[in-house]
């Protein structure tokens, strides 16, 4: 049975509601993962929110200015209720566990030495550890934290989407074929929208190229860890458990 108490066991009430978009009109449920190009499926699934009305889509990083409701805005009963109805549909995009927390690093912990990000590291590291810290750190203290400590953008995407928890998943993307999944994901929430071409426009605040730095930051005993911590991501979503395979 689906609860506010189980789904806030894995991370907070605030993260729940900032990374659930829900569309009443089109029946859908889209759980972000952040770091799994977020930020280009809310641009284009705002742009079905808002097809046919004189809105237009502002800041895909901004919750506040998003055309989705979200779960607070909603009884808990009514909310609840749409996460298990198979008339719901549930969908997302999660990304190689190995680039998504290479990705982070460079963006939220090198690139972004104030971000909350960082703060996180700090706090839970009772403040030993900072932006100056090696990937291999990085790596240690973040597989080290349970889920509800974790930040959102290296959480484990099982736990971030509650992928044991809901039933009735629609569709689950990857970043790695987004050119061809994201139209595919259109045209499941509506036949009749115009569909992504596969040119997308990418609308993430920081492109890192994690993908193709892999083997310059990895070495066998991080891979282990990071296989260890993210097992449950690498056993729902079918990503290859070393980087060779990962290209």
């Amino acid at each position: 049975m689906v609860s506010l108490d189980n789904l806030c066991a894995v991370k907070s009430a605030r993260e729940l509601d900032i990374g659930t978009h829900v569309s009443l009109q089109n029946d859908y449920v889209y759980f972000q993962v952040s770091k799994s190009a977020s930020s280009t499926v809310k641009y284009y699934l705002q742009e079905l929110e808002v097809r046919g009305t004189q809105r237009k889509v502002a800041d895909v990083n901004n919750r506040n200015l998003s055309p989705h409701i979200w779960p607070s805005q909603l009884r808990e009963d009514h909310f609840l209720e749409l996460l298990v109805s198979p008339a719901m549909r549930k969908v997302t995009f999660v990304r190689n566990p190995f680039a998504r927390l290479l990705s982070c690093y460079l963006h939220r912990i090198k690139g972004s030495p104030e971000s909350p990000s960082v703060k996180n590291i700090k706090r839970f590291t009772r403040n030993r550890f900072d932006a100056t810290l090696s990937f291999a750190d990085f790596v240690q203290i973040v597989c080290d934290q349970k889920s509800i400590q974790q930040d959102s953008h290296w959480r484990v995407q099982s736990d971030e989407v509650f992928y044991s928890l809901i039933p009735h998943w629609s569709f689950i993307g990857r970043v790695e074929r987004i050119d061809k999944d994201l139209p595919r994901l259109m045209a499941l929430l509506d036949p009749d929208a115009v569909a992504p071409t596969t040119e997308l426009e990418d609308y993430s605040p920081s492109v890192t190229k994690a993908s193709s730095k892999l083997a310059d930051y990895y070495t066998p005993e991080l891979e282990k860890k990071v296989v260890t911590r993210y097992k449950a991501d690498f056993d729902n979503f079918g990503y290859a458990t070393s980087i060779e395979l990962s290209g």
